[in-house]
């Protein structure tokens, strides 16, 4: 009986929930990766019942009798999303109120001593803290931490002057980091490590010293601290010359290799066989983790690299030793670009291009230009001429069968190809209407990791299904006739070189689509990077450089997002890759801000995850596939092509970027921006013989638009409405919150005392609602820099902002593009956030 209570005394409980519920086969999947590592009889699945899938599960109780808490190897499970650990006398989240400390952001502005004594004497008797210093020895202190409080201790640091903000502590995570053979870089190892944590120090070891007299000091070792919410593990493991990294938590001390998921590319040494080195890295990758070569997409007799590599920290080592390797680094992973950019009118373009192509605007086929009635705002100003008046125009202006003949490589996580419309049409207009009549291309990656070739797999689930529905869809698209091939691949940067080689085998294997055909990116990596460095690395030559230039060389136009990144410091300028490529002689199309040709990419919409719905997205990835659809509507419109007949390859694609820029397809729609925007031709006329519904206001085009008809001036200032969950040991609260932020800047996670909530409202009590929440359904008082505000929501759509001081006219308000995943963001030890809907003017 002893025994057995100490067995349950010892028991650890979590819950754990897989990222998709709704998704069986993954969900299985995961159930069977947690038994094989906890015991089968120690996962039991929480479940439902539901009308169309039958038993869904919602989560796992898993048991463990492991000496070390399980919950960061459990997370690393493929499929899980979060791993809670529970009290077993209630559902919520464990927090003793013996164990909890704090971390107080200072005031620098106030005397640090005299506040560090304030504290010494608020915290509980015994305990230690110490300051959390900035880089360097002589670093300004910025805070202070672990700070044991009791509730009137912690709300008497909340309003002492010299603190300015309070919060729960992150566990500090002790790491040890040890090298490899060669211990000569060692001072260089500590350094990079040093900038890559908060503490670093090295430990000396006097075996090692005694054994090697002739160096001095070694380091065998370093002991790496961190405060950061997230497991470095895999950022110190991906530091070259670390062979080893030890992680313990508080007093317990094991060993936990954090490689799971982390995947590396190796450049090889082309002086030595790469046959024999590719021999040696199958011995050294994990069981069952394919990878890849790296060659020239017409060429696979000589491997210049390997991408895909599953390394754990003693292989990865080796590798790094390796004769035939020249190179390792960790695998960067790309960035859906749908976040909210700057206005357009507040920039100035990249290139202005001088030259105009010369003669008449695009014509339909016998005058017949048709339209389509209350087309969305985008496609409505894709079709605006020059002097009209935007708000008095209802309809799509264009050709008959635009696209029609020429195909649209779209480069994405996927599109779900046999989606329908509000209109209740298949979407990509399939042959015979069939879904199964389209191809798809796919990466090996995305094949090894058995995603289904006809679903998106993007992070909010429909990325590529609303790119695809802007560039060529039935109701959404500009090239509603153009036929859609969708490229997939998954989030891997290394994934750009194979899903490139789908399509050049693909034109190669079809020569007659290459003057028909055009490519959309609408991803890129999201630290930013410099145009030298890419021409440096040598993975990226193969990656991006070379396989766009061999399609370039067919003659065929790329389009790229520009990114959404110009919000941030110092990244004014495109600086993502491949959009960074562009040049006199790698003529890519970039679209969005600072960029060859600017599209609607503010409140445009598209097709949404679920049958028959649509989504209102702002971003680049809204701008680029406008542009792609009107290069492939010029690609079959034949009195357009034949301005660039006569020339191929590089010149060709220079040509259609040069039309792009042209008054016969963009114009400056405020004067004195220099921003030009795109337009498919319709003029003045055609708009009246296609019948479209307008009460036109015509201005001379040659002059400048009149102020009144130019677009509105750059919105500045959002609100943002967020759903917080908050679980303590007593409750599990939901309340929302109206943040006042600058236009295009995210509200998520602010705890300090100078950005609070202009306004908090109780939500309903449902502990999973910060994963998947509803419309703030209801009527809020809100005060706006002096304004009486209300925000008036039926809980059937995203409402609207009404201000006195406005005249009675609404700010209308739009679905955050958060509203697209199924999961809270993490802010705080039991805090989770979910954006839902931002208003802005």
């Amino acid at each position: 009986m002893a025994s057995a209570s100490n067995d349950e005394a010892n028991l650890h409980h979590y819950t754990v929930y897989p990222t998709d519920p709704s998704q069986s086969t993954q969900v299985s999947e995961t159930e069977t990766l947690l038994k094989d590592l906890c015991g089968g009889t120690n996962v039991t699945p929480n479940q439902h019942d539901d009308s169309r899938q039958g038993q869904v599960t919602d989560s796992w109780h898993v048991t463990s009798m492991d000496n070390g808490d399980l919950a960061t190897t459990i997370k690393a499970v493929k499929g899980v999303r979060l791993v809670e650990k529970p009290n077993p006398l209630n559902t919520h989240a464990i927090r003793s109120e013996d164990d909890t400390t704090y971390y107080a952001r200072a005031n620098t502005s106030f005397d640090r001593h005299k506040t560090e004594e304030f504290l010494k004497s608020k915290v509980r008797k015994g305990t230690v803290f110490v300051p959390f210093m900035e880089r360097g020895d002589k670093g300004k202190v910025l805070g202070w931490f672990p700070l044991a409080l009791d509730p009137d201790s912690k709300a008497a640091v909340e309003q002492y002057e010299g603190i300015e903000s309070v919060r729960v502590s992150t566990k500090i995570v002790d790491f040890r980091a040890l090298p490899f053979g060669d211990q000569s870089q060692a001072p260089q190892i500590g350094r990079l490590l040093h900038e890559r944590s908060n503490r670093v120090s090295a430990r000396d070891s006097k075996w090692e010293k005694q054994a090697n007299d002739r160096q001095g000091q070694v380091t065998d070792s370093w002991s790496v601290a961190s405060v950061d919410n997230g497991d470095l593990a895999t950022t110190i493991n991906a530091s070259k010359g670390v062979r080893l990294v030890e992680k313990s938590t508080s007093l317990n001390t094991h060993t936990a290799r954090s490689d799971v998921g982390t995947t590396y590319v190796a450049m090889a040494n082309t002086s030595f066989d790469w046959r024999k080195t590719e021999e040696f890295l199958k011995t050294k990758v994990q069981n069952d983790i394919k990878f890849f070569p790296i060659t020239v997409w017409n060429d696979d007799s000589q491997v210049f690299g390997w991408y895909h590599l599953a390394l754990d920290m003693d292989s990865k080592a080796a590798v790094e030793q390796h004769e035939g390797i020249q190179s390792l680094r960790i695998t960067t992973m790309l960035r859906d670009f749908r976040a909210l950019p700057l206005s357009a009118q507040s920039q100035s373009p990249q290139r202005v291009h001088q030259t105009h192509a010369q003669g008449s605007n695009l014509s339909a086929r016998d005058n017949k230009w048709q339209k389509q009635e209350k087309a969305d705002k985008a496609l409505v100003m894709d079709s605006q001429f020059p002097g009209a008046d935007l708000n008095k125009l209802a309809d799509f202006v264009h050709v008959p069968e635009p696209g029609e003949n020429t195909f649209v490589y779209i480069m994405d996580r996927g599109v779900r190809t046999y989606a329908y419309n509000p209109m209740y049409e298949y979407e990509f207009h399939p042959e015979h209407e069939d879904p199964n009549n389209i191809v798809v291309l796919q990466t090996a990656t995305s094949l090894f990791e058995k995603q289904s070739p006809w679903e998106d797999h993007s992070e909010s689930g429909f990325h590529g299904t609303f790119v695809a529905s802007k560039a060529i869809g039935t109701q959404f698209g500009v090239a509603k006739k153009a036929t859609l091939i969708p490229v997939k691949m998954t989030y891997e940067e290394s994934d750009f070189l194979d899903a490139f080689k789908q399509i050049l085998s693909d034109l190669s294997a079809h020569p007659e689509r290459q003057d028909r055909s055009v490519v959309l990116v609408a991803s890129g990596s999201e630290e930013p990077d410099t145009y030298d460095n890419v021409k440096r690395e040598l993975s990226y030559k193969y990656n991006y450089e070379i396989p766009m230039r061999s399609l370039l060389a067919m003659g065929v136009p790329i389009v790229l997002a520009a990114g959404n990144f110009a919000q941030e410091p110092n990244r004014q300028n495109i600086d993502s890759r491949p959009q960074i490529y562009q040049s006199e002689d790698i003529p890519l199309i970039n679209s969005g801000l600072l960029v060859t040709v600017y599209a609607p990419g503010d409140n445009v919409e598209g097709l949404f995850k679920d049958d028959f719905t649509s989504k209102v997205q702002s971003g680049t990835s809204m701008a680029a596939p406008q542009v792609a659809g009107l290069v492939a509507t010029y690609l079959s419109h034949e009195p357009t092509r034949q301005r660039w007949s006569g020339v191929g390859g590089v010149e060709r694609v220079k040509a259609i970027r040069e039309y792009l820029v042209s008054d016969s397809s963009s114009w400056i729609r405020k004067s004195g921006s220099g921003i030009r925007t795109i337009w498919n031709g319709a003029g003045e006329e055609d708009h009246k013989n296609s019948g479209a519904s307008s009460l036109l206001t015509i201005t001379n085009p040659a002059t400048p638009p009149l102020q009144n008809d130019a677009p509105l001036p750059p919105k500045t200032k959002a609100l943002s409405i967020i759903l917080q969950n908050v679980i303590t040991e007593a409750d599990n609260i939901n309340q929302w919150l109206f943040h006042l932020t600058n236009q295009g800047q995210s509200a998520l996670c602010r705890n300090d005392k100078n950005n609070k909530p202009v306004y908090t409202a109780p939500a309903k009590s449902d502990p999973g609602m910060v994963d998947n929440p509803p419309l703030p359904g209801g009527i809020y008082p809100i005060k706006i820099d002096g304004m009486d505000c209300e925000y008036k929501n039926n809980g059937q759509n995203t409402g609207a902002l009404w201000c006195k001081e406005k005249n009675g006219q609404a700010i209308p308000c739009n679905a955050d593009s958060m509203m697209g995943t199924k999961e809270g963001k993490k802010c705080d030890l039991g805090v989770y956030e979910h954006a839902v809907v931002y208003c802005e003017w």
